[in-house]
């Protein structure tokens, strides 16, 4: 019973956020699969490095959405403060009514605090993660008028992600995980809160193929704020993601 009341938790928060974001302006909807290799690489005790892949696409696989390689350095500070400083590299695809005309290079720079606790059985974690974003800069061209990318605007964002897992078994080999994400845009001097530029509502179940590797399976629900600052798009996104944890052993 305890395991069905986390269970039921997780859908609560992923079904509750989607119904306020939905009572937005919905312009656009699509269908995504999102295919992501998250491996981690422990130094020694207490410094590891992390890296992302992700391959995302819309339409189902038919069209790109995102490309993004994501390496990041990681401390941990104790068993439950682990901090990072990482970089992204990403490409935006135009897909669906997006507002962009061509493919967009994004290049950003985060900070990162994580914080873990358990309560009985459910595992919990809080990231919060500041980032300087470089975006490429659509002009067009002026003598065919074709968009091309000339320059980057700059801006600042803020991610804040709750993360609740339990594990469906005794060993723990089969479990669950939700999570959802708020992201907020930030004014680039004063780096206060401005509006919201999305949220993330993920409900999946994972595998631990061995002490290293696990695998996870699940459906997320993506709100993004269009262009023009009015209107939405509502994503629902199957996700495929395989992590690797190596050199396990150090010390």
């Amino acid at each position: 019973m305890n395991k069905l009341k986390y269970v039921l938790l997780a859908m609560i928060i992923a079904s509750s956020t989607t119904k306020v974001w939905s009572q937005k302006k919905i312009v656009d909807t699509s269908f995504d699969t999102w295919w992501s290799n998250i491996n981690k690489f422990n130094l020694n005790e207490n410094w590891y490095l992390t890296s992302e892949l992700h391959f995302r696409r819309a339409n189902g696989i038919n069209d790109w959405q995102q490309f993004i390689l994501r390496p990041a350095l990681n401390y941990k500070l104790n068993a439950d403060v682990h901090l990072a400083l990482g970089y992204s590299f990403i490409k935006n695809y135009p897909y669906g009514s997006q507002p962009i005309a061509i493919m967009t290079p994004e290049n950003n720079v985060w900070e990162q605090v994580t914080l873990k606790h358990k309560t009985g059985k459910l595992s919990l974690s809080h990231r919060y993660r500041f980032e300087q974003r470089f975006i490429g800069k659509t002009v067009y061209n002026s003598t065919d008028f074709k968009p091309v990318i000339d320059g980057t605007s700059y801006a600042h964002r803020f991610r804040y992600r709750l993360t609740m897992t339990l594990p469906l078994i005794e060993s723990g080999k089969v479990f669950m995980s939700g999570f959802n994400e708020v992201w907020i845009n930030l004014d680039d001097k004063s780096v206060m809160p401005t509006s919201l530029n999305q949220n993330w509502a993920y409900v999946g179940f994972g595998y631990k193929f061995n002490s290293q590797g696990k695998l996870q399976l699940g459906y997320m629900n993506q709100l993004i704020k269009k262009g023009d600052g009015i209107h939405y798009e509502n994503n629902h996104t199957l996700q495929f993601t395989i992590a690797y944890e190596f050199f396990k052993s150090v010390k």
